[in-house]
């Protein structure tokens, strides 16, 4: 059986995003799960609205597999820089939240709509809608209830998209997953295009990736059961996430975080297998008012 929303929840977020047009605002350098949230809610409005939309993002789309998603799946996304704020009478976001610090909402908009799976920020309580569901791995599995509650058939671009996003965030269902996303994984396997979604995992790389882990490499440190790496700066951001996610897999360890500075900013990815560990309350913790962090 497909996995649904209730069906006053879906009424409340249609009503709080008509009659548009809706910007669609992901984190700044989004990821999968942010291109498949925002990718559905857009076909989600369409079809059971009428109301055109448009996806928007800050920072870079950095990663070589990221590029070869969009570009493979045809999906259309604009950077904030080309867009005008002041034309767009609703505002969502997904897989992230107002004040974040992760995202690029101007200060003086309130989202209409806040669709995510990070913890609750005290900027969302003011928004018309709010849909907040930490116990999930993948903000885009919280689509996928509503495109069913609505009863729409998902075409098999969208259904790769959602399926390749979910796979990614949760580690093919091993870090963070519940039920949900194990339920949405499985409703689009037998419809996925599992040879794009290789195709997008074997993506060419950039030279300057293997620049950067090699520095990487030599900058890392064992620490009992802990590795620490600073990378120094980056062209790409989304470099250091990677580099954490990878010290994680070194035999004994149990906890990674990376750190680099991009754009004037330092930037640090905090992971951990330790089950009930809340890796992103101790970045919380750890960036304080100097900074953000989730």
């Amino acid at each position: 059986m497909a996995i649904r929303t209730a069906p006053t929840r879906l009424k409340q977020l249609l009503d709080a995003l008509r009659p548009g047009p809706v910007l669609i605002l992901m984190h700044d350098n989004p990821d999968p799960d942010c291109f498949a949230s925002a990718a559905g809610l857009r076909f989600l409005l369409e079809r059971t609205a009428g109301v055109s939309s448009t996806i928007a993002y800050g920072g870079l789309i950095g990663r070589a597999s990221n590029k070869t998603l969009l570009r493979a799946l045809d999906i259309d996304v604009r950077h904030v820089d080309q867009i005008d704020f002041s034309q767009f009478p609703r505002v969502a976001t997904v897989d992230t939240q107002p004040r974040g610090g992760n995202n690029s909402l101007p200060a003086d908009r309130v989202a209409d709509a806040v669709i995510d799976h990070h913890a609750p920020r005290k900027a969302t309580r003011a928004c018309p809608f709010a849909d907040v569901r930490t116990a999930y791995g993948a903000t885009c599995t919280m689509i996928v209830q509503y495109l069913n509650e609505a009863e729409i058939e998902i075409p098999q671009s969208l259904a790769t998209l959602i399926f390749y996003a979910i796979r990614t965030e949760t580690q093919e269902l091993g870090r963070e997953a519940s039920k949900a996303d194990v339920d949405a994984y499985m409703e689009f396997f037998p419809v996925a295009d599992l040879e794009l979604v290789s195709s997008i995992e074997r993506a060419r790389i950039p030279r300057d990736f293997f620049q950067t882990w090699h520095r990487a490499l030599l900058a890392a440190r064992i620490h009992a059961g802990a590795a620490t790496c600073p990378i120094g700066a980056v062209q790409n951001p989304d470099m250091i996430p990677e580099v954490a996610d990878m010290l994680l897999r070194l035999e004994g360890i149990t906890w990674s975080v990376a750190c680099g500075y991009h754009a004037g900013q330092v930037i640090f990815s905090l992971r951990t297998s330790e089950t009930g560990a809340a890796a992103g309350a101790l970045a919380q913790r750890v960036a304080g008012r100097r900074g953000t962090a989730g």
